[in-house]
């Protein structure tokens, strides 16, 4: 059982090597430094190719500034994730659930809509898919080498572009970026709680107070 601070003894102490100590933590704080810097970068590239996770990203804000609000983000981001064909059973179950979507995009009742015959229902789908969606998959396929072209040769993250600040893909971008870097400031400051606490309990152990 650990006893309170004010029922402890006081016993002689050997002085700390504080020199040590500090220079313990120091190093620690270098480690953690460069770690953040490094960690931020990873999360971009990787051996010069744009890391899944970035592109993952960007293509999730690409779809929250299309959307105007969380329904049109809900079903845009469904409309893309559709497979190819989808069978007529699937195609209902979008329009059910996206109901509010469709008719603030066209001037159709969804409930109307789903009585009529299954061919009718697939057409008017191929048709808001094409609209909708392909277009998004084609700039989505064309992704990777679509950002090589905006990051400057040597540069390793992207910077706000005059030419490019109406592009909602650009945006995307640089709102991917910035949400990865927070991740990463987040990540690494837990961490550097972390390995503090830790190098400055085994450098008070290691140079610190023992009984004479």
């Amino acid at each position: 059982m650990v006893e309170g601070v004010n029922n402890v003894q006081t016993v002689p102490v050997q002085k700390a090597d504080n020199a040590g100590r500090n220079a313990a933590i120091a190093g620690a704080l270098g480690v953690v430094g460069g770690g953040t810097a490094g960690y931020m970068t990873k999360q971009i590239l990787k051996d010069g190719e744009f890391k899944d996770e970035f592109v993952k990203e960007v293509k999730k804000q690409v779809i929250n500034i299309l959307g105007e609000d969380k329904i049109d983000r809900k079903s845009l981001k469904a409309l893309y994730n559709m497979e190819d064909n989808p069978a007529i059973d699937t195609v209902k179950k979008f329009l059910k659930q996206n109901k509010k979507f469709i008719e603030k995009v066209d001037d159709v009742k969804v409930a109307d809509l789903l009585k009529k015959p299954d061919n009718e229902i697939m057409d008017y789908f191929n048709q808001i898919n094409k609209a909708f969606s392909k277009e998004l998959k084609t700039k989505f396929n064309d992704l990777p080498e679509l950002m090589k072209s905006w990051l400057e040769k040597g540069q390793k993250t992207f910077k706000p572009v005059e030419s490019l600040k109406d592009n909602k893909i650009y945006k995307g971008v640089l709102k991917a970026q910035k949400n990865l870097k927070g991740k990463a400031g987040l990540i690494w400051g837990v961490t550097a709680g972390a390995v503090l606490g830790i190098v400055t309990y085994i450098a008070s152990k290691a140079g610190g107070t023992k009984q004479a």
